[in-house]
């Protein structure tokens, strides 16, 4: 079972390398940024409903197959989401991408509930911490922390259900939970890659616009002392 564990784990690292990937370009499109900063308005929150909608049903379909369980990657999704959209931005994209990983790649099945709750208790957390900080200052052990942290709520808190609703599955409750951790870790490990590339996109995006004002600070003053170096002369060739 170890070895199988160690496998997933290995598997979903790999998919989250094609997740990664696809962050890191989104992260240098303008537009992109501009959603991810601005303000609070129905445009944005329709643009961050869309882009994570996105890339939560991509990563249901990033799995892997390890005993009769099929750990993904949807969450990568709904997390930063909620991190930045705030509650309604994270729950809705958990509600996309729930439904997508229950009814289309699982195929529906008694489990619906449970997969569907999970990512829509992923949002609601992700975005209630969310609304207390920015991408800026999470810092990247806390975005590790809280995506590991939210996944085992909403794991604990589900587990308890599943084994009072339907107590067969409490025999073997306690394996199966061992069984997603590496859907956890990975998970985690793909939240805290996001960050880092969309904080470092967001720093040195800042840093040119920065450094762009800076230089035409710098044009203004030299032309503003051009300027008061010719105005005598025009004053002296007048006189004359």
């Amino acid at each position: 079972m170890t070895s199988e564990l160690i496998l997933a784990f290995l598997g979903l690292l790999e998919k989250a390398a094609v997740l990664a990937t696809g962050a890191f370009l989104l992260s240098l499109v303008r537009p992109f940024q501009r959603v991810v900063t601005d303000h609070w308005s129905p445009r944005r929150t329709a643009a961050l409903i869309l882009i994570f909608s996105v890339i939560s049903v991509s990563g249901s379909h990033l799995n892997v197959e390890v005993m009769d369980l099929r750990p993904d990657l949807r969450a990568i999704g709904v997390l930063v989401a909620g991190f930045i959209g705030g509650w309604r931005v994270g729950a809705t994209v958990g509600l996309v991408g729930g439904s997508w990983f229950a009814f289309v790649v699982r195929g529906g099945g008694e489990l619906w509930p449970f997969f569907l709750s999970a990512s829509v208790i992923d949002g609601l957390l992700a975005g209630w911490i969310g609304r207390r900080r920015t991408i800026d200052g999470l810092p990247l052990t806390s975005a590790f922390g809280w995506a590991a942290g939210i996944q085992a709520t909403h794991l604990a808190a589900l587990g308890v259900v599943l084994a009072l609703t339907k107590p067969r599955f409490l025999a073997d409750l306690s394996s199966r939970l061992a069984q997603v951790a590496p859907e956890v870790v990975g998970n985690s490990l793909g939240v805290t890659l996001f960050v880092l590339i969309l904080r470092t996109a967001l720093q040195a995006t800042a840093r040119e616009i920065a450094l762009t004002r800076q230089e035409a600070a710098t044009a203004q003053a030299r032309l503003k002392a051009l300027q008061t170096q010719i105005r005598p002369h025009f004053l002296y060739n007048t006189l004359n």
